[in-house]
């Protein structure tokens, strides 16, 4: 239960190689002061449980990076939830690729379907960077040396049959 770290975190610097995965920690940082150690949620419903939640409970997890890296602003005729991104440009410390990754994992195993983790690609995928973009430049990169050593080489042909036609 996560609520059993708790006490032991506050206060104390995370250390590498613990017993308790990085994501307890992550979760305790930056997730456990609205959602709660035990993951519950508020009582009044503006942070939301993480037990019995369509996000962490769905066999995709896109919807819980999302909210992680982008946040969530939802405004309902009763109440305003509000939850920063932890994104580079966010306006509380971002969380890099692989933070993201642990504490979605630990989210999900812990108060979500266990069954269902995520890779870094998938973190990377909602960020926006995905493999298509980089091939896309490399083939673009190609095409643009393909396209030198042609002029190149109708430059040289040209210089040459120029050379062949002078009396």
């Amino acid at each position: 239960m996560p609520a059993e770290f708790e006490a032991t975190l506050r206060g104390r610097p995370t250390t590498a190689g613990s017993e308790r995965p990085e994501g307890c920690d992550l979760y305790s940082g930056y997730c456990a002061s609205c959602h709660q150690p035990s993951g519950a949620g508020t009582a009044d419903g503006s942070h939301p449980s993480l037990f019995h939640n369509t996000a962490t409970g769905s066999r995709h997890a896109g919807n819980v990076v999302a909210a992680i890296l982008f946040g969530v602003d939802r405004a309902s005729d009763r109440d305003h939830a509000f939850m920063p991104g932890f994104k580079a440009t966010s306006c509380v410390q971002p969380l890099d690729d692989a933070q993201v990754l642990s504490v979605t994992n630990y989210v999900l195993r812990t108060f979500g379907d266990p069954s269902v983790q995520i890779t870094i690609d998938d973190v990377a995928a909602a960020r926006g960077v995905s493999a298509a973009p980089r091939l896309a430049h490399v083939v673009q990169g190609l095409l643009v040396l393909v396209a030198l050593a042609l002029y190149a080489l109708g430059w040289w042909g040209v210089r040459r049959w120029q050379r062949r036609a002078r009396p």
